[in-house]
């Protein structure tokens, strides 16, 4: 199991990241300076098939972007959504904190996913209003 947060060293591995967050809807509107703050809170992450992201009930503290794969959201056994490159999930724990997961998330297949915590989105929405505005 992949236990390690990558860091983002490689310039196609941030170029990548960079793509993907400018098409998300999420951060449609930023500048690229801003968008590069937003690409050097995060870190990669990536997941083998049907490997867990975290389980319901857990403590949420932050947001996951797909940059490869998909990922699909259970409760109990019931599959609720899928989110596949561009799409994220775990946005709640930027509104409300000590928020937990309301399902799991699994990888399907293999995946990269992007991960920033919402302790660092908030410290960048504290120091920069006008990306927090945006966002």
């Amino acid at each position: 199991m992949d236990l390690f947060w990558h860091n983002l060293f490689s310039a196609k591995k941030r170029r990548r990241v960079f793509d993907v967050l400018r098409k998300s809807f999420l951060f449609a509107g930023l500048s690229n300076d801003q968008l590069k703050k937003i690409e050097d809170l995060g870190h990669i992450r990536r997941f083998k098939g049907e490997e867990i992201i975290f389980y319901k009930g857990e403590p949420s503290y932050g947001l996951y972007i797909v940059l490869e794969g998909e990922v699909r959201i259970k409760i109990k056994d019931l599959e609720v959504q899928v989110y596949t490159k561009g799409d994220f999930f775990g946005e709640f724990s930027l509104i409300k904190e000590d928020s937990v997961r309301t399902a799991t998330a699994l990888s399907i297949g293999n995946s990269t996913l992007f991960y920033i915590s919402s302790t660092s989105l908030k410290d960048l929405f504290r120091y920069y209003p006008k990306i927090g505005l945006s966002v």
